[in-house]
């Protein structure tokens, strides 16, 4: 089984190595990096590893294109017909890859994640509704297990790179956060099949938003939040996010999904 892995870093280096302990570039899989512009120093360190001996394909962003557009830059030179969306502090070994793919295709799924039940990542596809429970105090007495549709982990999905040119790719507007939450809805949407397979795999989480200030963190993740519910959303479940979003850029406290 082919498939071409994508990994996007930003200020990783640390854990890309981990992560080349875990793929190795082989007939079936290629492997290529994007480093989304870190800094001169963790551009060095990633150099130091000497990657492309191994047989990485590396790109060197002279400017953060945002994780949709990084890995859409990656898609264009994958070879395989299944692509492998991975952050950098995702682990999932060969043999849970093969089992990934293998369940897709013996579902004949167009694209999959790793089950992600009871972990924070498994999150509901985003309305308004889920989202006004999730991020007020409504949490405390609505359950998010009463939204049945999910949102595909952005960190370790699989697509095939037919599907995913049909649909347009990542939207790049979207420059970190929600966009697995659109990309699954149009994969949805245009009535492609999706799942989750259970296999061992480990996500350390946000990694990279952690380096930004809190004030950062909030801005863009609800500026992406806002973002999907503009496309996806009526006027009033705009006007309902824009609420949800203002109070918790005013709170003193915030929660949100670590990525």
């Amino acid at each position: 089984m082919k498939v071409s892995v994508i990994i996007v870093h930003w200020n990783t280096p640390e854990q890309v190595i981990v992560q080349s302990s875990k793929f190795k570039v082989q007939n079936d899989i290629e492997i290529i990096l994007i480093d989304n512009n870190s800094t001169k120093e963790n551009i060095n360190k990633l150099k130091s590893y000497r990657l492309q001996d191994s047989g990485y394909k590396i790109i060197y962003n002279d400017k953060n294109l945002g994780y949709a557009g990084a890995c859409n830059q990656g898609a264009k030179i994958a070879k395989w017909e299944w692509l492998l969306f991975l952050n950098p502090d995702t682990y999932i070994d060969y043999s849970s890859t093969l089992k990934l793919i293998k369940n897709a295709e013996e579902q004949n799924l167009d694209a999959v994640s790793p089950a992600q039940e009871g972990d924070n990542y498994y999150k509901p596809l985003p309305t308004w509704l889920s989202l006004a429970v999730e991020f007020s105090p409504l949490r405390r007495l609505i359950p998010l297990s009463l939204f049945n549709k999910h949102t595909l982990f952005g960190g370790c999905l699989f697509i095939k790179a037919s599907v995913l040119k049909k649909i347009g790719g990542w939207d790049e507007d979207f420059f970190l956060w929600f966009e697995d939450s659109d990309l699954t809805k149009r994969l949805l949407d245009n009535e492609y099949k999706i799942g989750w397979v259970d296999v061992p795999h480990h996500h350390e989480g946000g990694i990279s938003f952690k380096r930004l200030s809190e004030e950062k963190q909030k801005k863009i993740f609800f500026s992406s939040m806002n973002l999907y519910a503009r496309k996806h959303f009526s006027l009033f479940g705009q006007l309902v996010v824009k609420v949800v979003s203002w109070w918790n850029l005013k709170a003193t406290s915030y929660r949100l999904q670590e990525s």
